[in-house]
């Protein structure tokens, strides 16, 4: 599983007009963190940050953990890819 932490609320929201495609986009960015290892299986000593992307009708993700849920990945010619986009899935707090 890979562990993924959103640590705010804060969103960017970017709408306009494509200059080439003439059609209008509306999404929202917002900054995560990726617990990741080294090709070895050892934990990285600090968390990735990435960016994620939202459609503009979606909330921003809450402050929290969370992980990648498989809807986001599919395979094409025997390679399994993943989507721009990470679909997260909250991770319950253990007890």
């Amino acid at each position: 599983m890979i562990k993924i932490e959103i640590s705010s609320v804060k969103a960017d929201r970017r709408q306009g007009i494509g200059k080439t495609s003439g059609r209008p986009y509306d999404f929202i960015i917002q900054e995560a963190y990726a617990f990741l290892v080294h090709p070895d299986g050892e934990p990285h000593k600090y968390p990735s940050k990435f960016k994620t992307m939202l459609d503009g009708s979606e909330v921003p993700h809450l402050p929290g953990f969370y992980t990648l849920h498989p809807s986001g990945f599919y395979v094409r010619d025997e390679k399994l890819v993943y989507l721009p986009s990470p679909v997260l899935v909250p991770v319950k707090a253990s007890a």
